[in-house]
């Protein structure tokens, strides 16, 4: 839970396009907090899938502001206001977010993740292609002795 990624967008539609190009799976949350993929980021409205948690095992992003769900929920023409907006992020982009955290932590001498605070990546869209760089990086606090 200490990463944060900004997507430069200007609509929803944009921000959904963005997930999509990354290859996140997106889902939403229903009133019975019933978690329901989204199989095509494209078709409006959005054909959901009940989604079986135990068999996801990637690193995930919660948006719960009402502002979100309900632009979500307009944009992709769903019959629900979703409790939740969930995109899961591919294994791979996992991968390049911690590969990208640790270079950046290790020239301010941080050796370890469980060092780091938070951190913020920006994602933003050259030629077609994702390019993710940290926007700044949070080292933990040093607690004081009482």
């Amino acid at each position: 839970m200490r990463w944060e990624l900004g997507f430069k967008t200007e609509t929803v539609a944009d921000y959904l396009k963005q997930l999509d190009a990354i290859g996140a799976i997106v889902s939403v949350a229903d009133e019975n907090k019933k978690v329901h993929t989204i199989s095509d980021l494209k078709a409006r409205p959005a054909t959901l899938e009940l989604l079986d948690m135990k068999k996801n095992n990637r690193i995930f992003l919660i948006d719960e502001t009402k502002e979100s769900r309900e632009s979500i929920s307009e944009e992709l023409k769903l019959k629900f206001i979703p409790s939740a907006v969930i995109a899961f992020i591919p294994v791979a982009v996992e991968e390049e977010l911690l590969s990208k955290e640790m270079e950046l932590a290790k020239t301010k001498g941080i050796e370890s993740e469980s060092d780091i605070e938070k951190t913020r990546f920006d994602i933003r869209f050259k030629d077609g292609k994702y390019v993710i760089t940290v926007a700044k990086l949070e080292p933990v606090r040093p607690t004081k002795d009482p």
